[in-house]
């Protein structure tokens, strides 16, 4: 990812494996995530991010695999897909996403050949209201005018920002960690002819014993 990532990208990624360490730390015996947890956290870091989410490497060095050359840039978690055509600026976009105004969406209109590029429609969301259909949410994009020309029945939808969660990971940014004290006794054992021993006991913490091979 990089260097100097701004405070908001360090709290969300901190935040999301101290969740992690929490979760394995409640449980009796250490379990996978389930389907929805992983999902949850795929989504969160995939706006995070400025390189999306991949395997990389431990799937083998298939380039054509591991980029697909499409675009050049993050999109953020793929979220839907248009149900129908654009009808007054409205665009019907089937998807599990609780959308809000805020929220940042592009979508993808196909180029005209194969090796042409596709382009982008995007925006901030503005509105949304039911579409009365299940599963299907109408949302008007802007500020402006937004030129929906090419958009048509399965164009795929991206999230590209979610102003709540990034408002979350500023705080988190900001919050300042608590400074505790805790008592640590060390003790040393040392007697001819037996290895050095040092054990560290930490008030409310345990102890851990650390000795030389000889």
């Amino acid at each position: 990812e990089g260097r100097l990532k701004s405070p908001s990208y360090v709290a969300a990624t901190t935040d999301a494996y101290r969740k992690g360490l929490d979760r394995l730390r409640a449980l009796p015996t250490p379990t996978p995530p389930s389907f929805e947890e992983t999902r949850a956290v795929r989504h969160d870091l995939g706006l995070a991010f400025s390189r999306g989410l991949h395997t990389g490497w431990l799937d083998g060095i298939d380039n054509q695999k591991l980029v697909h050359g499409k675009w050049s840039k993050k999109r953020g978690p793929y979220v839907g897909q248009l149900s129908g055509k654009p009808e007054r600026g409205w665009l019907y976009v089937a998807t599990t996403e609780p959308l809000k105004a805020g929220d940042g969406l592009v979508l993808e209109v196909s180029g005209s050949g194969p090796f042409d590029l596709p382009r982008e429609v995007g925006g901030r969301v503005m509105s949304v209201r039911p579409s009365g259909l299940r599963g299907v949410q109408q949302v008007r994009l802007g500020p402006g005018r937004i030129d929906l020309r090419g958009l048509k029945r399965g164009s795929p939808c991206w999230l590209t920002s979610d102003m709540a969660l990034e408002s979350k990971w500023q705080k988190l940014s900001r919050r300042a960690a608590p400074v505790t004290a805790a008592r640590l006794d060390l003790r040393v054992r040392a007697r001819p002819g037996e290895p050095l021993a040092v054990t560290c006991v930490a008030e409310g913490h345990g102890s851990v014993t650390l000795q030389t091979p000889e």
